[in-house]
């Protein structure tokens, strides 16, 4: 089995705060869910990421259960970088520009 060695962006590290954070308002406990459910989703990607969705020659896609949001990342070699961690009903487009600063 590989091991792989995991980076995550400052911008998807936002991107999980502000996730959090709203959850945070709606419901009792919402935000704890919201960020297991991530940190299960960025477990199972370092034990397998050729499992995910490949949407691009080096980006795939890992869905978060129970919560509306994909983990948009980059293998490369033995790294993994995620980069994005995006609501779904945001335009599908907008994760891409996260790109341009990972010099894929």
């Amino acid at each position: 089995m590989s091991s792989f060695r995991l980076k995550i962006t400052r911008a998807a590290r936002i991107d999980i705060e502000n996730g959090a954070e709203w959850y945070s308002f709606q419901k009792d406990d919402l935000e704890k869910d919201f960020l297991e459910e991530i940190e299960k989703t960025i477990t199972n990607i370092t034990l397998n990421p050729y499992q995910h969705y490949q949407i691009l020659k080096n980006i795939r896609k890992a869905n978060v259960n129970r919560f509306p949001f994909s983990l948009f990342f980059s293998v490369l070699g033995d790294e993994i970088k995620i980069f994005s961690v995006f609501h779904q009903s945001r335009n599908p487009l907008k994760w891409k520009e996260k790109l341009k600063d990972l010099n894929l």
